[in-house]
């Protein structure tokens, strides 16, 4: 009989290619509930606009002349910095990490999520 894998959830499609290949990499290796879907969503429109703006800077400069001829931060700093803050927060929600972290991750007692496939660890000294 063969073996009848659930479909993984697809990306949205306005996002990037890039934050689509994110998307599939961590519904690739967690288990996340319809909220968490929500949650990673809205983490990859923060990297997109991150993106975005970190392009626009590229383009014109982190310092702009205003109208007085006065220098000033390009307003996409802000919208920069704002998008990777809010990317950092949801990951961090989510209780996604760095693959090469060595700490445990995922779904525990506490509602954290645990990649697919990785049993609960013990903590060191304990038996």
């Amino acid at each position: 009989m063969a073996s009848t894998t659930p479909a993984l959830p697809k990306a949205p499609g306005h996002l990037s290619a890039k934050a689509r290949k994110l998307w599939d990499s961590i519904v690739d290796r967690y288990d996340l509930e319809d909220e968490g879907l929500a949650t990673l969503t809205l983490a990859l429109e923060a990297l997109d606009v991150a993106a975005t703006a970190r392009r626009r800077l590229k383009d014109d400069g982190q310092i702009v002349e205003d109208r007085f001829g006065q220098l000033k931060p390009h307003p996409a700093v802000a919208i920069h910095r704002d998008a990777l803050a809010t990317w950092r927060q949801l990951v961090t929600l989510l209780g996604i990490h760095d693959p090469g972290d060595d700490e445990p991750q995922g779904r525990d007692r506490r509602g954290q999520y645990r990649p697919k496939g990785s049993a609960s660890r013990s903590r060191k000294g304990t038996t």
